[in-house]
């Protein structure tokens, strides 16, 4: 996660936001290995996030209705027990408790910041992509 978003989220809440982790190389190359073969890709060199929005399915959402993170897992089945992957890009990686992810996602997602983030919960296999302008995408 970026560092002024855990500055923001010190500042806000007088608190460091210890919930989230930032995976090392090594962690990431697992996760993105896992990942990749979940979302049948044509190959490693592909865009990550356009490959997978034309193999997921679309949910529209407006871009206000991606802040509210439990709205988006309960239309769609999420499961929301365990860890998830937020996967900003192939070298920015973390993991976060679900429960901390739903409380805690006002200081997390920046839509005017953040473009797009993959959500991967990898012991469902479940993903989310959610776009800065509402678009959700889930297989």
């Amino acid at each position: 996660m970026d560092d002024f978003k855990l500055d923001n989220f010190l500042k806000e809440t007088g608190n460091v936001f210890a919930e989230i982790e930032t995976l090392t190389v090594s962690e990431r190359s697992e996760v993105m290995t896992d990942l990749l073969k979940q979302g049948k890709l044509p190959n490693e060199s592909s865009n990550l996030f356009i490959a997978f929005r034309e193999s997921l399915l679309e949910a529209n959402f407006t871009s206000d209705e991606t802040y509210n993170l439990q709205r988006i897992f309960d239309s769609l089945d999420f499961e929301v027990k365990g860890d998830v992957y937020l996967i900003w890009d192939d070298k920015s990686i973390d993991r976060i408790a679900i429960s901390a992810l739903v409380s805690n996602w006002q200081h997390i997602w920046y839509g005017i910041a953040d473009d797009v983030v993959i959500l991967y919960h990898s012991i469902s296999k479940q993903i989310l992509l959610i776009t800065h302008y509402g678009s959700v995408f889930h297989n």
